[in-house]
């Protein structure tokens, strides 16, 4: 398609800020990733994390401390566009609760979204959890606009010391105010496996199914250096998108940089700072 010679002077910002934004279909676009999340290409079904309440639920079953997080991503590099994020994680008997709050938008239109998740270990070899998620959506001084809820839930298998499989749904039944049908997200059903083939390597495999989307599938590669330092590395088709990035403990504290890329949308870098005690 040729575009007129004014829209391509134009920074990028005047057109995809609105367009990411105004997607309600697009499959995540509300909630956002963790970095860990975004550095191994989207995969998120077998692992854990800073932010399991909007990922897969049944990674609280086995966690047994306490965490707080702060995140913050820039798609596009765009200048007026963030999504930010605010997780917390409170390992309970036999599972944990977990909470995040992220708010994403530019000048004049911006989305909040809220997930609250429950994990629980079931047996030594099986977890499960649940979540519930809302979201709302706001234009200048309407501050109260379209708001949604949903649910998700998941479950992950420990097969054996090095293979672990999951399968996790999301928007399954939902509500939206002022969409057609009043129904929320598209459903997603996403299912994946985690192989050790070494020491302190894990490989994420994992395949989506979006309702009104073709099948997708997504890979990840984490390589832990020592006991301080994490290499990930990632990719998925569509969009093409390669992805990577670096974890870094010290004490009680994570550090987290990562970035996506892709010909079509340019780089996305994200950030995250996480402190865990028992």
């Amino acid at each position: 398609m040729n575009l007129p010679r004014m829209w391509k002077v134009l920074r990028p910002g005047w057109l995809i800020p609105v367009f990411f934004l105004c997607q309600p279909e697009a499959p995540g676009q509300i909630s956002g990733e963790e970095c860990g999340v975004m550095a191994l290409g989207g995969t998120y079904v077998t692992r854990q994390g800073a932010c399991m309440a909007m990922h897969n639920q049944a990674g609280l079953g086995d966690m047994t401390n306490r965490s707080l997080s702060i995140q913050h991503a820039r798609p596009f590099l765009i200048g007026d566009l963030g999504v930010s994020s605010l997780s917390f994680q409170w390992g309970v008997l036999h599972g944990a609760l977990g909470a995040t709050l992220s708010h994403a938008g530019i000048r004049g239109y911006s989305q909040t979204s809220a997930w609250f998740a429950y994990g629980i270990s079931m047996t030594e070899q099986w977890t499960a959890g649940v979540g519930l998620h809302f979201w709302n959506q706001s234009i200048g001084e309407n501050w109260f606009r379209h708001p949604g809820f949903s649910f998700a839930a998941g479950v992950r298998w420990q097969i054996h010391d090095r293979i672990r499989w999951g399968i996790h749904v999301a928007h399954p039944v939902g509500w939206a105010s002022g969409l057609p049908g009043k129904y929320g997200l598209p459903m997603t059903i996403a299912s994946g496996v985690c192989l050790l083939p070494g020491q302190g390597i894990s490989l994420y495999l994992e395949v989506v199914s979006v309702t009104g989307h073709a099948l997708q599938w997504r890979s990840g590669l984490e390589w832990e250096l020592n006991q301080q330092i994490l290499l990930q590395f990632g990719c998925q088709p569509a969009p093409l998108t390669i992805s990577g990035g670096f974890s870094c403990q010290h004490h009680r504290w994570i550090l987290q940089i990562a970035f996506a890329y892709g010909p079509e949308n340019g780089n996305s870098p994200a950030t995250g700072l996480t402190y865990a005690w028992e």
